[in-house]
């Protein structure tokens, strides 16, 4: 079972932003060659999903993603509550704050 960790994210309205984490297990791994996974953007601290972007694992339990300045620019400068979850079946995986400078 992977226990969900926090991190926060720095991105701006005027560029676009790559993200990596890592996501463990229990016994230091995860495999997430296969997963569908998906990051949810909402309001920070509670809010409906405002997006959702696609994010891709690897066998290390790497996982990347990314949101666009025009997509930084759409939610706006201020905090967001970030989860990276399997998008097939809504396992949560990651918990997160990503803050969107001016």
């Amino acid at each position: 079972m992977i226990e969900p960790n926090e991190r926060t994210y720095t991105t701006s309205q005027s560029a676009d932003a790559e993200f990596v984490t890592w996501i463990r297990d229990g016994d230091g791994e995860a495999n997430l060659d296969d997963a569908a996974l998906e990051v949810v953007i909402r309001p920070y601290p509670r809010g409906h999903d405002r997006l959702t972007v696609d994010a891709a694992g690897d066998e290390q339990g790497q996982v990347q993603w990314g949101i666009t300045a025009e997509q930084s620019k759409k939610l706006g400068q201020g905090l967001y509550r970030i989860i990276i979850r399997r998008s097939d079946r809504g396992e949560l995986l990651h918990r997160g704050t990503l803050d969107i400078a001016a």
